[in-house]
C-alpha cells in the first residue's frame, strides 16, 4: 500500500517541529517542549476526526462536508466522490427495478419466485388472478398451501421440470393453464404459469377436424374395402387385375388402421384422465389375453412370447387403453423380430411399491439418434420398413399418452442388432394389492 502525504501536512509538521525546537531553545526544556507540540498535534488530529465522524453520522451530505485541510480533507473528498457514484448506481438500479416491476405487473402470465422449500418469495399481480396468490399477503407461504391442486403437488414432489405441466384453472374443468418451473440458482426457481386458452382453442379445432375427417372417411373406406374383398374372392380374374385389387386392398386396410389410430389418439387427447372409466385391472389376465390376440394376428411369425409375472397387484386404470398399450408394444416387437426369436414380457412389483411392465425383444433395434423422437406422431425410423409392416407412425404416441394418463413413465432403450427394451413404470398410487379383494 502506497502512503502519500499532502504538501499542507508536510508544511504543518515542519512548522510544528520548528516551534518545538525554538521553544526548547528558549526554555531549555527540550523534552517538555517537544511533548507539548506533539500533544497539540494529537488534539488537532482528534478534532479533525471528530468533525469527520459527525459528518458521517449526519448522512454524508455533500453540502455539510467539513472544510478540513490536508490528507483528512482529501479523505473527505474521496468519500464524497464514492457516495456520489454510489447514489448514481442506486438511482440506476431503482430505475431498472421500477421498469422490471412495471413489466411484470403488465404481464398477463403469473410469475413467482420460490425457494427450495417451495415458499413464495415474490409474486406479480397476475398470480392473484390465475392462482389466487396475493403478492403481499402470501409471501413466505408454501405454494401447495395456496394452490391446492394435487396435480401441481405431485409435479413439485417429483421435481422433474423438463416438461411443462398442463392443469385446470380454478373454476374450470379445461386444462387451460401451463406451468413451467425454471431453476435459476441453487436456492430459487421461477414459477411461471401461462394462460393458453387461445392455443387450447386452436388445438380443439385441430382435434375436431381430425376426428370429423376420420369419421367421414371411415364410412366410404369401409364400403371400398368391402368391394375390394369381394373382388379378391373372385376365382376367375386376370393376374394383373388381381395384383391391382390385392394392392388396393392392402393400402385400404392400412388407411383404415391409420384412421382408427387417429381416432384413438384424438379421443385420448380430448378426454381428461379423470373422465375416463377406471377400475382395478388384473394385469396378468389382460397380458395373457393380449398375447393370444397377437398370436392370432396375421403378422405373427411364431416368436415364443414368454410371460413372467412377479407382481401380486392390480393396476387401477382403463382396460381398453391399457390393452391398446400392451398390443402396440408387443405388436412392434413381433413385427421387427425374426421368426422363432423369443420375446420376453415381465410384470413385476418394485421395492417402492410401484409396478413395472417390461417388453424385451431381440430384433433389429433402433439407432440412438431416433430414440428421443420415436414417440412423436408420424415419426418413423425407416419409412420403407414401416410401410412393409403396415405401421401408421402413431402407435408409440398412443402408448406415451396412455402411460402418462395412468401417471406412469415410459422408457425405451434400444441398440442396433441387439434389440429393444420398452419399460412402463406405474406409481404405487395406481396399484392395488390383490389381498384387498378379501
Amino acid at each position: 500500500m502506497r502512503l502519500s502525504l499532502s504538501w499542507a501536512d508536510i508544511q504543518y509538521a515542519a512548522l510544528a517541529l520548528l516551534a518545538g525546537l525554538v521553544l526548547g531553545l528558549i526554555t531549555g526544556y527540550w523534552a517538555l517542549s517537544i511533548g507539548a507540540v506533539l500533544f497539540f498535534n494529537i488534539i488537532r488530529l482528534l478534532s479533525k476526526l471528530a468533525r469527520i465522524r459527525e459528518w458521517l453520522i449526519k448522512g454524508l451530505m455533500p453540502e455539510a462536508m467539513p472544510n478540513i485541510p490536508g490528507s483528512a480533507g482529501d479523505i473527505v473528498k474521496a468519500i464524497v466522490a464514492v457516495k456520489r457514484d454510489s447514489d448514481r448506481q442506486r438511482k440506476r438500479l431503482e430505475e431498472l427495478l421500477n421498469r422490471f416491476d412495471a413489466a411484470t405487473d403488465a404481464m398477463p402470465d403469473a410469475m413467482l419466485i420460490i425457494d427450495r422449500q417451495n415458499l413464495v418469495e415474490w409474486a406479480n399481480p397476475a398470480a392473484k388472478q390465475l392462482l389466487g396468490i396475493d403478492p403481499q399477503r402470501d409471501i413466505g407461504q408454501p405454494v401447495g398451501n395456496i394452490v391446492r391442486d394435487p396435480v401441481i403437488a405431485h409435479y413439485l414432489q417429483m421435481a422433474d421440470y423438463s416438461e411443462p405441466l398442463e392443469f385446470s384453472s380454478p373454476g374450470s374443468t379445461e386444462r387451460d393453464l401451463m406451468l413451467k418451473i425454471i431453476p435459476y440458482s441453487h436456492q430459487r426457481h421461477l414459477f411461471y404459469v401461462q394462460d393458453h386458452k387461445d392455443l387450447l382453442r386452436l388445438e380443439r379445432v385441430r382435434k375436431s377436424f381430425v376426428t370429423n375427417a376420420s369419421h367421414e372417411m371411415r364410412t366410404p373406406l369401409t364400403v371400398i374395402i368391402g368391394y375390394l374383398e369381394a373382388l379378391s374372392e373372385q376365382e376367375e380374374m386376370d393376374s394383373r387385375v388381381r395384383s391391382g385389387v390385392d394392392g388396393a386392398l392392402d393400402q385400404s386396410l392400412r388407411l383404415k388402421n391409420l384412421l382408427e389410430d387417429l381416432l384413438a389418439l384424438s379421443k385420448l387427447e380430448s378426454t381428461l384422465s379423470s373422465q375416463s372409466a377406471v377400475e382395478p385391472i388384473d394385469m396378468v389376465a389382460l397380458l395373457k389375453e393380449t398375447i393370444e390376440l397377437v398370436e392370432a394376428s396375421s403378422h405373427y411369425k411364431d416368436q415364443p412370447l414368454s410371460l413372467r409375472c412377479e407382481a401380486e397387484v392390480k393396476l387401477i386404470g382403463n382396460r381398453t387403453e391399457l390393452q391398446s398399450v400392451i398390443r402396440n408394444i408387443v405388436d412392434n416387437a413381433v413385427k421387427y423380430t425374426e421368426p422363432q426369436t423369443p420375446i420376453d414380457i415381465v410384470w413385476k412389483q418394485l421395492a417402492d411399491g410401484s409396478a413395472k411392465l417390461g417388453v424385451q425383444d431381440h430384433g433389429e433395434g433402433i439407432a440412438a439418434r431416433h430414440l428421443p423422437h420415436i414417440t412423436e406422431r408420424f415419426y418413423r425410423v425407416d419409412k420403407g420398413r414401416s410401410r412393409d409392416t403396415g405401421g401408421t407412425g402413431l402407435g408409440l404416441s398412443i402408448v406415451k399418452h396412455v402411460v402418462e394418463r395412468h401417471a406412469g413413465r415410459l422408457h425405451i432403450n434400444s441398440e442396433l442388432g441387439v434389440g429393444t427394451y420398452v419399460e412402463m413404470v406405474f406409481p404405487q398410487e395406481q396399484c392395488e394389492e390383490l389381498s384387498n379383494e378379501l
